[in-house]
């Protein structure tokens, strides 16, 4: 039984590591069409037309509410005369996937449990008051929750799996659902992606009219390092670099990825197919379209994006994007390069040294370059566009700053971004 869990520890090890390998930054706003808003509530952030819940990390992790009309910042916790020190104070609960719809107050719980002497594990969807008062449970799910949950008018969309452990550890999922929770009456209905056992993961890249767009990531098996030198510590059979290709080219025989739609209303599944063996997924889900790194007759890359309603591409910019976001009416992305990667050993799309950043406006198609730069280790991830400024989520790991909100004028974050102003919690 050792032996099992362990080797299952290291093909778990890798698949983390393809995951971070063949997924680039991917972020989007809250998608509105005619008929629809759609809202992303990610594990530690949610935004609103009202302001930002977030997770405020500096030396102790804090819930925050960022208000976008007074630009203040509060602990998320209404008790008089708390100081919010005390482990129970809401704020430093930090529930993942917080947010609020009217005047409710939802979050996620997640367990481990016992259930009929087998291992089980479960999310605990909870409603509250903004006071945090009364609480009460409103839909349970059999499923490990991580994605990204979508927001779509008043039905929640969840895919998540059901865990399969082995002495406490989780090996593999037995099956993969798409949850839907109507949050008037609370009612659960489930979609099965996937009923058979296995190591593979489902992704939902956002969601275009009534259409979920969803990565699916698998293995015809299951490789064992095992059987190609490895002994002891992985770190030190990585650098075993024979053994390791062998190893890693086995793995990647074995691995498959593809992309489909799947209507919301039927569960109806519909392959799309995105013409590059380095990128099968996109970029970046918004509004009618979806971004990618679409391959030419000559192997090079250039990003398009596809018309989901029109089944029109369209060039954006001439050369591979690594990563890209969305705020209002304009998309921000930079340069990415082909290589080999690292890691797999296979050619994908990775960081390009002194990439580039650029602006392009959705309703004029101009195309601008961003100037100015961040120093090495800091990240600034535009969340919210509010009059002249760009509210952002800073992280800076020279001076100790994992996750802030503060704000910047969009003149300044195309000029110099030194300019910005972060707010810290009162």
């Amino acid at each position: 039984m050792i032996k099992l869990i362990r080797k299952n520890i290291y093909i778990i090890a890798i698949i983390s590591i393809l995951s971070v390998t063949f997924l680039s930054s991917c972020q989007g706003g809250n998608q509105n069409d005619e008929d629809k808003v759609i809202r992303i509530i990610r594990n530690n952030s949610y935004v609103s037309d009202e302001g930002l819940i977030y997770d405020d990390v500096k030396a102790t992790p804090y819930k925050c509410y960022f208000d976008f009309n007074s630009m203040a910042n509060i602990y998320f916790c209404s008790k008089p005369n708390c100081n919010h020190t005390a482990l129970h104070c809401t704020s430093r609960l930090c529930h993942p996937y917080t947010f609020i719809i009217g005047n409710d107050l939802y979050f996620i719980e997640k367990k481990y449990e016992m259930k009929d002497s087998e291992e089980t594990f479960a999310s605990y969807l909870y409603k509250s008051d903004i006071s945090n008062t009364d609480t009460r449970l409103v839909a349970k799910l059999e499923g490990d929750i991580f994605n990204d949950i979508y927001l779509v008018n008043n039905t929640l969309h969840i895919v998540a799996p059901k865990p399969k452990f082995v002495d406490g550890i989780s090996t593999s999922a037995e099956r993969w659902d798409l949850y839907q929770i109507n949050m008037k009456n609370y009612k659960v209905k489930k979609i099965t992606l996937n009923s058979n056992e296995g190591i593979d993961g489902y992704i939902p890249s956002g969601v275009i009219g009534n259409n979920m767009i969803i990565y699916h990531r698998y293995y015809d098996e299951i490789i064992d390092p095992a059987d190609y030198g490895l002994e002891s510590d992985m770190i030190d059979y990585i650098k075993d670099e024979t053994n390791y290709k062998k190893y890693m080219a086995a793995v990647m025989e074995a691995f498959h990825e593809e992309m489909f739609s799947m209507n919301l209303d039927t569960g109806e599944q519909t392959q799309l197919d995105l013409t590059s063996p380095l990128q099968v997924y996109p970029l970046l889900v918004y509004r009618e379209s979806y971004y990618y790194n679409r391959e030419r007759a000559d192997g090079s890359h250039e990003m398009v994006s596809y018309n989901f309603d029109t089944q029109e591409e369209k060039v954006i910019y001439n050369s591979p994007v690594k990563t890209c976001t969305a705020v209002g009416d304009n998309i921000f992305f930079t340069e990415g390069i082909e290589k080999i990667s690292d890691i797999t050993f296979e050619p994908i799309i990775g960081y390009k040294e002194d990439a580039k950043e650029f602006c392009y406006n959705l309703v004029t198609g101009e195309l601008k370059e961003v100037s100015s730069r961040l120093p090495e280790g800091a990240k600034m991830e535009l969340v919210k566009e509010v009059d002249d400024y760009y509210i952002i989520l800073f992280s800076d790991y020279n001076v100790n700053v994992e996750q802030r909100v503060g704000y910047i004028l969009k003149e300044d974050y195309f000029k110099d971004k030194s300019k910005y102003t972060l707010v810290a919690p009162e």
